[in-house]
């Protein structure tokens, strides 16, 4: 028989398990009858709590539900600043947010119909009324009318609704109301129910908010992934907190420099706040993963993102995943393979929010198979509070976090750079890198040796490849981040991101791909007037290795390499369509909303200068190469192939076989340009059944050349090469 006292204490337990909590960190939220996601028509919305002597509240505008917020909370807020000298402060408009007693079932429903409530607020620095708010018409006198006689009918329908689920015959579903007629241009975002509910109990909150996104339409209105952002209004828009609008910093700094005007993206701003964080709920609705319901629902914070395009007015949010918000990872495949990230990004496109909306993702996509780090991208339709807030690119975060995740180095033994400045541990092993360079000439191999040690050259070369072709303007002087595992001693594992050496990330290429015609080899190789300004600049770098001869070939091979590859015309126009094509659907709804890019034909003729670019920049940067490098000129070089169907041939750095960017599955007779001047190699794959080569007198397996006019070779290989 058990004990009394342990009996006592297992009663105990029980009623505990028993017995509502009422601590907000252990109990739990009030249940929903319907879980987040995408309806094919109205419903009813039950919500409901264990605990019967709880009061349920509800919020529709993001903002947490509490009881003394019934009422409603004003929100302050300006459209209109005093940004040039004499510009009038604007005046203050009020709107407010509020909480609801749950006392009956919800009418869920599609509440686009309802006037917009973003639309009209400001999220720019403007002396005037945006350009973005749309045009406010009239009502015609009968559409008044008709409206006079909507109204009390409507009246009737909520009052039936209300009735019905009093009586508990919501099984009869809500009767739906009659559209009335709006004033044009207030009614135009497609919107969903963005509900918060929460328990409270003597004035106390009781378990989490629970938060909820109910799109009352099909699934296929949109073909992206849909992202549901919910956060409290007052740390959005509102004039003293709000980030993202100008607020009280702005006027702040008007009223302390009256005689300054700064140009928008570097004018103080509540947006321009660094570590401003608004505790935010996300839900994300995959387009490949049940799309009609949340594949990831959880809290995360959010921040704005950037450095002078934090002025414009759709901006770039970075997303925080904490344990205080719920969880210290967004783990989801946001971009096809399952990882787990901690921090992520929203991107508006950065200065191509006026464009294509993807124009640095190109490069990206097209230098993924590169030797350095590049951004994964997926655009999404973004949803605020409800409201419909256009296209946003989900792009990695390149920092401390993702080198962990990627590479296995902790941020205790990792040198960040950007540019000259050290993010994270400090820049030593960089300066004495640079003064390395400056005291030992690369022409002499043993320094070039030892310059490997410290640099992937391989890693290098291909990132300044890649910003050339893209004739990347905001770069050398900016947009260069590079790092290092701070180690002297080999990894025991053998990775080679751990071997301590400097690599480089591609980020921010928004504005490249503008002028097909225009180099970016001279500010790359020529260092400012005043050397002290750019002597710790990664072209610093660049600019010694080009003595070497050994780099020197290797780089200029290697940009020819990936001409015929990687950055082929055609592969390129490839990737551009592809993205094109994934944002088209969409593109119509964003224009309405940010009139950025002003038009469909705007955005069309954008993507068409992309596809200009790509077919005749290859040609174009060859003929700069020539001058620049003085090359007595270019050749062209073709390769056939006979025998075994594994078998190929390897140019310099390029395998001529299906797998390899800009080669098809039939890569035979194959083409390419190269360089005069610059030593060619070639290598026989297989070498255990390579015969010889028709062309040129020769059976071995590697070929080091310098031609000087057009090339045909073959590589025989025997019928059948043995298994490896």
């Amino acid at each position: 028989m058990m004990p009394v006292r342990f009996a006592g204490l297992w009663m105990l337990w029980l009623l505990a398990l028993a017995w509502p909590v009422h601590a907000s960190g252990n109990a739990v939220g009030p249940a929903l009858s319907h879980a987040a996601g995408f309806y094919d028509k109205p419903f009813f919305l039950r919500l409901s709590h264990p605990d019967p002597g709880v009061t349920i509240y509800y919020t529709l505008d993001g903002s947490d539900p509490h009881p003394a917020n019934l009422n409603g909370v004003p929100l302050r807020y300006k459209n209109t600043y005093s940004y040039r000298r004499g510009d009038p402060f604007g005046e203050f408009l009020e709107t407010s947010f509020r909480s609801h007693r749950y006392d009956h079932p919800l009418v869920v429903a599609d509440r686009s119909p309802l006037p917009d409530r973003y639309t009209r607020i400001s999220t720019s620095l403007d002396f005037q009324q945006p350009y973005y708010f749309p045009e406010l018409g009239e009502l015609s006198r009968g559409q008044k009318r008709r409206n006079a006689w909507i109204d009390p009918f409507n009246a009737v329908v909520h009052w039936t609704n209300r009735t019905l689920a009093s009586w508990g015959l919501t099984w009869l579903g809500p009767v739906p109301a009659l559209k009335r007629h709006e004033v044009p241009g207030s009614n135009r975002m497609l919107k969903a129910t963005a509900l918060r509910a929460a328990a409270y109990r003597d004035g106390e909150r009781v378990g989490p908010v629970v938060s909820a996104t109910y799109f009352v339409m099909p699934r296929e209105t949109f073909s992206l992934p849909v992202v549901s952002l919910m956060a409290q209004e007052d740390r959005l828009f509102g004039y003293e907190d709000g980030i993202l609008v100008a607020g009280k910093t702005h006027d702040d700094f008007r009223r302390e420099n009256p005689d300054q005007q700064r140009a928008q993206g570097a004018a103080p701003a509540n947006w321009r706040l660094r570590g401003v964080e608004v505790p935010t709920h996300l839900q994300y609705f995959s387009h490949r993963i049940d799309p009609t319901r949340a594949s990831l629902d959880q809290g995360v914070g959010i921040r704005i993102h950037g450095g002078a395009t934090r002025a414009t007015p759709i901006k770039s949010l970075r997303l925080y995943a904490r344990k205080e918000y719920g969880a210290t990872r967004l783990d989801h495949p946001f971009f096809g393979e399952p990882k787990k990230y901690k921090r992520l990004l929203l991107r508006n496109s950065g200065n191509d929010f006026r464009g294509a909306l993807f124009r640095d993702a190109i490069m990206h996509k097209a230098s993924a198979t590169l030797r350095f780090d590049v951004q994964d991208y997926q655009p999404t339709v973004v949803f605020l509070n409800g409201e419909y807030w256009g296209i946003l690119n989900l792009r990695e975060y390149l920092n401390a976090d993702y080198l962990e995740r990627v590479h296995g180095v902790k941020e205790k033994d990792l040198d960040l750079m950007d540019i000259d400045q050290a993010d994270e541990g400090d820049d030593r092993h960089w300066r004495a890198l640079l003064a390395y360079l400056e005291r030992h000439p690369m022409r002499d191999p043993a320094h070039f040796a030892y310059v490997e040690t410290q640099v992937d050259i391989d890693n290098f070369i291909d990132y300044q490849a890649a910003n050339l072709y893209a004739g990347n303007s905001d770069w050398p002087h900016n947009n260069q981040r590079f790092w290092r595992k701070r180690t002297t001693a080999p990894d025991a594992e053998g990775r080679p991101a751990h071997d301590g050496r400097w690599r480089w990330l591609m980020f921010d290429v928004d504005m490249g791909m503008t002028r097909p015609h225009i180099s970016r080899l001279k500010p790359i190789t020529t260092l400012h007037k005043d050397v002290q300004l750019e002597r710790n600049n990664p072209k610093a770098l660049f600019i010694h290795l080009l003595d070497s001869p050994a780099f020197r070939e290797r780089f200029l091979n290697r940009f020819a390499d990936l001409l015929n590859t990687s950055f082929e015309s055609q592969r390129m126009r490839g990737i551009i369509t592809g993205m094109r094509a994934g944002i088209e659907p969409e593109i119509d709804r964003h224009i309405l909303r940010w009139k950025t890019p002003e038009s469909r034909d705007t955005w069309e003729s954008v993507i068409e200068h992309f596809l200009m670019f790509a077919e005749q920049r290859p040609a174009l940067e060859r003929q700069k190469f020539v001058k620049h490098f003085g090359l007595p000129g270019t050749y062209t070089l073709l390769i056939d192939r006979s025998g075994d169907p594994r078998a190929h041939v390897r140019v310099n750095t390029i395998d001529i076989a299906p797998g390899t960017d800009g080669i098809g599955d039939t890569p035979y007779p194959w083409r390419g340009e190269y360089f005069q001047g610059v030593p060619l190699r070639l290598q026989a794959e297989p070498a255990a059944c390579f015969s010889h080569w028709e062309g040129v007198a020769s059976t071995e397996t590697v070929l080091r050349l310098q031609p000087t006019a057009e090339l045909r070779l073959k590589a025989v290989f025997r019928d059948s090469c043995p298994d490896s």
